[in-house]
């Protein structure tokens, strides 16, 4: 993927487990491995998503590790990999 604009990574993300590496707020960089596939999303973890529709840079993610939804701005994105 070489494009990193919000759309792009989450079509990317919905049928795919990705690694974004992307710059935090703090400027540190962080890696996740996150997707937006309901195959992979628990049934109990899709409701109560936080919607990101009001910022057209913010993405919002299933973080896979951790459990729980998590969001970054897409213009921070530094590379984006297919895990599985």
């Amino acid at each position: 993927m070489n494009k990193f604009d919000k759309y792009s990574i989450l079509e990317f993300l919905q049928s795919n487990v990705g690694k974004v590496t992307f710059i935090k707020a703090d400027g540190s960089t962080r890696e996740m491995i996150c997707t937006t596939d309901s195959r992979v999303v628990p049934a109990t973890k899709r409701t109560g998503k936080a919607e990101s529709v009001h910022n057209d840079e913010l993405v919002t993610v299933y973080e896979v590790d951790k459990q729980q939804w998590r969001s970054f701005y897409a213009d921070t994105v530094m590379s984006v990999e297919l895990v599985r």
